[in-house]
């Protein structure tokens, strides 16, 4: 996931890390789910010329018990689930396309339903904070 959520935070971040002699990474497991990685290489080396991606990623609703203790608060859920999605993107595009928009969609129904909050810390609803 990544680290923080803020140019500022990165920016203080990459500070710190430089005045300690550090090196900082974010955890990227996805990389190694082997049904990534398969369509990582299959997009790389199978499907030609990448023209658009499309990607959706929802968790059980049982789930929400344990996102209710800090969504809406310090994170929300499509900062926490749809990273992946970017970082898949990123990964998989690496040397050979650059997204030129990004859109996002999102629901709230089932999470209002059970009284959870589903925006972030600055009031916008399930977006990235980045």
């Amino acid at each position: 996931k990544p680290i923080v959520q803020t140019l500022e935070h990165h920016i203080n971040l990459i500070k710190a890390a430089k005045e300690k002699n550090v090196l900082v990474a974010m955890e990227v497991h996805k990389r190694w789910d082997p049904f990534y990685a398969d369509a990582r290489d299959r997009a790389r080396s199978q499907f030609g010329n990448f023209q658009y991606m499309y990607a959706y990623m929802s968790q059980p609703k049982h789930q929400l018990e344990t996102f209710k203790a800090w969504a809406g608060k310090s994170s929300d859920i499509s900062y926490y689930l749809n990273s992946h999605h970017i970082d898949f993107s990123e990964w998989t595009l690496e040397g050979i396309a650059r997204p030129v928009r990004v859109t996002g969609t999102s629901s709230t129904g089932v999470a209002h339903s059970k009284g959870m909050k589903t925006c972030n810390p600055r009031g916008r609803q399930n977006e990235l904070g980045l």
